[in-house]
């Protein structure tokens, strides 16, 4: 896993889903009948473009913050014929305002903010639906040497698993897939 830092050089600023997380997904996404997804953290477009030319029926709405990456994605989706089923929004996702609904919502992206963004878009997830969040195990965090930031963000993340573990909101099942994903399914309440 690479940590996204501003940069020009793109190998360094995003890494796509690793191959089993994409398989994963895929099979989610056809379990689901998923038909719109919301990928926050297109990095280079990887992924969304594997996805879309995986999946017929898939359209998917995309968010970049990092202007070089969402270009270089652009680029990506436009040599695949792929931009009349994706949504490319060069914006900080802590700024982009979904105008819809999901059928599945893939967060993959900064991973010292990943409980602001569950918490930001959880609710354009459709009550059928799932979110997957990508690289929950941190592995190159908890490889790095101890210092004082690793250990702040590490204490950040593991009170980020137990939030994860104990919401109400949702199910949650871990993986060990890639760098580790989640994937969260809203509970239905019953009406009353």
């Amino acid at each position: 896993m690479t940590m996204a830092t501003p940069t020009t050089d793109h190998s360094v600023y995003a890494t796509p889903l690793k191959a089993d997380v994409r398989a994963h997904l895929k099979t989610l996404c056809e379990t689901h009948s998923t038909q719109t997804l919301l990928e926050i953290g297109t990095g280079l477009g990887e992924s969304s473009a594997w996805l879309l030319r995986a999946l017929a029926s898939l359209n998917i709405d995309t968010v970049e913050k990092n202007g070089d990456a969402a270009d270089a994605a652009f680029q990506r989706f436009k040599a695949l014929h792929l931009l009349d089923r994706v949504n490319l929004y060069h914006e900080d996702a802590h700024h982009f305002y979904p105008v819809r609904v999901y059928d599945a919502i893939l967060i993959d992206a900064s991973k010292s903010q990943q409980k602001a963004l569950v918490e930001r878009f959880f609710k354009h997830l459709d009550i059928r639906g799932f979110m997957l969040i990508d690289n929950i195990a941190l592995s190159r965090i908890n490889d790095a040497p101890q210092t004082a930031s690793r250990e702040a963000l590490k204490t950040k993340h593991d009170t980020f698993l137990n939030w994860l573990k104990n919401d109400p909101r949702w199910t949650v099942e871990f993986c060990d897939l890639g760098d580790g994903i989640a994937v969260l399914t809203p509970i239905i309440k019953p009406k009353s």
